[in-house]
């Protein structure tokens, strides 16, 4: 009888079996396994020898410019794009979602709209975050150290809510918390309403969309200076001065912050989050890629 014949007669034949299979894949993973340890051994002399390639560090500063209506957003974010660009650095602005939205036809269907208030709120933030997200993309592309400021932030959408509509979106966002939204960007920048500090200049002739009393603005402004507290480099801004006095002060926060940001990315030689604004452990641990 030959070989193949008995095997097939043979009542151990499933054990013979299993024994080439093992015997087979012991002949492709032991190679495999032989060629991994040596990777590994050559990564960590590479590591020794402090020659392991890392990524650049990041080069995008983001700014929210927010505050309550006609707190001069529109002028500041001109005068802030002017002067970065005059300090060096690529500057691209994001615009106001909200207002792109009510362009288009879409009405903020107000506090009372239940259902319709909340889907419209999720449609908005989603909105916001793949803008911002493009900008960051296009910013990338240059290499160049890039400032972006955005004209107001999604976290300024808590302000319009109450707060069991506001969990509502969070919620439908996929469980993200107003801490998730904020840690997103690197500065906050609040600009107070005319209609606190400076009344004789609140107008609603110079923004269609505004329809705001000057006593509904100061609550609206209060809502928003609450909404984005949490983040640690919140800036507030008033009308102790003139206007001039008050871009002044504007443009000094955001160029010194970005010095320092860009002076410290410098100095790093490993990953740096391009999005978050740090602020301790557990600040902004989720991010946006």
């Amino acid at each position: 009888m030959g070989l193949l014949e008995r095997y097939h007669a043979s009542p151990h034949r499933q054990k013979i079996n299993n024994v080439l299979m093992v015997a087979g894949f012991l002949s492709l993973s032991v190679p495999l396994l032989a060629e991994g340890v040596q990777f590994i051994l050559r990564f960590r002399r590479r590591t020794d020898d402090k020659t392991v390639t890392r990524r650049a560090p990041s080069k995008i500063y983001r700014v929210v410019v927010s505050g309550g209506p006609c707190s001069g957003k529109t002028s500041s974010l001109t005068h802030l794009r002017d002067a970065c660009m005059h300090a060096g650095y690529e500057v691209l602005v994001v615009p106001e979602v909200p207002t792109l939205l009510m362009q288009g036809g879409a009405l903020y269907p107000g506090l009372d709209g239940g259902p319709r208030l909340v889907a419209f709120e999720v449609a908005l933030i989603q909105l916001q975050i793949q803008m911002e997200e493009s900008f960051a993309m296009i910013a990338r592309s240059t290499g160049q150290p890039t400032v972006i400021l955005h004209d107001r932030g999604s976290v300024d959408v808590a302000a319009y809510l109450m707060p069991s509509d506001w969990l509502a979106v969070l919620s439908a966002l996929g469980g993200l918390s107003t801490l998730d939204l904020a840690s997103r960007y690197h500065q906050v920048v609040h600009l107070v309403t005319a209609a606190d500090g400076a009344p004789s200049f609140y107008t609603l002739s110079n923004n269609a969309s505004r329809t705001e009393s000057a006593k509904d603005s100061r609550v609206i402004d209060r809502r928003i200076k609450s909404a984005w507290s949490l983040h640690p480099h919140q800036v507030i801004i008033g009308n102790e001065t003139d206007f001039a006095g008050k871009l002044a002060k504007a443009t000094d926060v955001v160029l010194v912050g970005a010095h320092k940001f860009f002076s410290e990315a410098s100095k790093e030689t490993g990953d740096i989050e391009e999005g978050g604004c740090g602020g301790g452990e557990n600040f902004g641990r989720r991010r946006f890629k």
